[in-house]
């Protein structure tokens, strides 16, 4: 009976630590591309600041501040592992906006967002942020890859 509370209290302290949120500062080095343009590519900085909050029931989540070069995004929840809208109030506005779809993944190294301009994202010609990456050959492999993982989540989910 003794080494059952034992466990019992060791289990507690191990979720209790798992799902308790834990603060996150990082810097990641994007760039940023259009799929069809080879010629269009530039390095943007992204910096996360927030907490992550792990689940031990669906996906664990980013809950905080965005800064991607000078545009700061605030309040946004982001689902990791998912590719989630990026919902949020931009540059100190009132209302929330959506900038764009972005896949975050669980360790908080991997982004990729698709900027959502006039409403929309076009594979044909939207833009693309993804890192870390230094060049555009790299980040369209991690934006391939990242896509890929979202339509295999699809698939199983629809069987």
């Amino acid at each position: 009976m003794k080494k059952l509370m034992i466990l019992i209290i060791l289990m507690s302290v191990g979720i209790g630590i798992y799902v308790f949120p834990r603060k996150v500062e990082e810097d990641i080095h994007l760039v940023k591309l259009q799929y069809d343009m080879p010629e269009e590519n530039s390095s943007v900085t992204f910096h996360l600041d927030g907490y992550k909050y792990n689940s031990l029931i669906g996906r664990s989540r980013f809950v905080g501040n965005i800064i991607i070069d000078d545009t700061k995004i605030e309040q946004v929840d982001i689902r990791l592992n998912n590719l989630d809208s990026l919902v949020g109030r931009i540059n100190e506005a009132t209302d929330m906006s959506t900038y764009g779809a972005i896949y975050l993944d669980d360790s908080l190294q991997e982004v990729t967002i698709l900027i959502h301009e006039e409403g929309s994202w076009s594979y044909k010609d939207g833009l693309i942020l993804t890192g870390p990456s230094t060049s555009r050959e790299e980040a369209i492999r991690l934006f391939e890859r990242h896509l890929t993982e979202q339509l295999v989540d699809l698939s199983t989910e629809f069987k």
